[in-house]
């Protein structure tokens, strides 16, 4: 008990400096940590563990590009707002836009049930679980971290 408690206050402090150190680096660190615990959280095979951070890459990736493009066409609205635009033109972006929002909402769901192939349904369950509780105590490290620290620029 003394040594998970312990290993829990050593992340925990490893956490809040990874917030601290510059951008890439802090994400880093952050992120291999997230990774270890899911390993030992969903108890995962060599195999399992190879399989889904694959297919978790192709995600973050998918979400990534669905972002990109969403800012994409938020910045071609504010130069059409500017402007004399053709309302045509407002419209197929507001089109775009919203076709890109259906995909945000739905790309999460269709990568949970897509797991099946590599994740039993309880692993799934547990995956729902802990990136939520991950989640949760990570904001609750950071906001900690901003409370001690004064804003730096």
């Amino acid at each position: 008990l003394f040594l998970l408690t312990a290993s829990i206050a050593l992340c925990t402090v490893s956490l809040a400096r990874a917030q601290e150190e510059d951008g890439e680096r802090g994400r880093k660190r952050i992120e291999d940590y997230r990774r270890i615990r899911l390993i030992e959280t969903l108890h995962f095979t060599e195999d399992q563990s190879a399989r889904y951070f694959v297919r978790e890459r192709e995600f973050r990736h998918t979400e990534h590009a669905l972002k990109e493009q969403r800012e994409t066409v938020i910045e071609r609205l504010r130069q059409l707002s500017k402007g004399s635009a053709p309302d045509a033109e407002i419209a197929k972006e507001l089109q775009a836009l919203a076709t890109i929002g259906t995909d945000m909402l739905s790309k999460p769901t269709e990568y949970l049930l897509g797991l099946k192939d590599i994740l039993s349904h309880k692993q799934i369950a547990q995956l729902v679980v802990f990136e939520d509780a991950f989640a949760k105590e990570l904001k609750r490290v950071l906001q900690n971290v901003g409370k001690r620290q004064p804003f730096r620029r």
